[in-house]
């Protein structure tokens, strides 16, 4: 954007328009490889990461079953919601610094199927990333459920 411009949107108060893309003078090395990790983190830490946790934390706490899945009941969707607006804005920074996943304009809805297409763009690194981490937190479940099985380590007799 010119300088005038930003002069002019200083001067009316309003802020000047922001195009999706990259964001100017950025280098995209070390903060774009810092911010997809920290997505891909966050996704399998949201995931795998926070229940494992409350699970184990509650587990330790609280001896009584009824109040041990109470609280984890609670807290874990509620951790679960706190981080996922933390990988949220790490990518909106992602996009913001990538121009990787920034919309495009128009609705889907408006066009015709019988078009012509434009090249499908890539998913974005935040769809891929949640689906792969719900993806293995169901595995992992799967596994511990078969392998430690209802009566593993700590299992009151007849909790199945």
């Amino acid at each position: 954007m010119s300088t005038f411009a930003l002069h002019r949107a200083a001067r009316s108060g309003s802020r000047p328009e922001r195009r999706p893309g990259p964001e100017p003078g950025a280098a995209p090395g070390a903060r774009r490889l810092a911010l997809g990790a920290g997505i891909v983190l966050g996704s399998l830490g949201m995931w795998v990461g926070i229940p494992t946790a409350w699970l184990w934390a509650t587990a330790l706490a609280e001896p009584s079953y009824p109040t041990f899945y109470a609280l984890a009941i609670v807290g874990c969707p509620v951790t679960m919601g706190l981080w996922g607006f933390a990988v949220y804005r790490l990518n909106a920074r992602y996009v913001r610094l990538t121009g990787i996943g920034a919309p495009r304009g128009g609705s889907a809805w408006l066009k015709s199927l019988s078009a012509e297409r434009r090249g499908q763009r890539p998913r974005p690194l935040i769809e891929v990333s949640m689906a792969l981490s719900v993806t293995t937190a169901v595995v992992v479940f799967a596994t511990w459920l078969i392998v430690v099985g209802p009566n593993g380590p700590g299992a009151a007799p007849g909790a199945w």
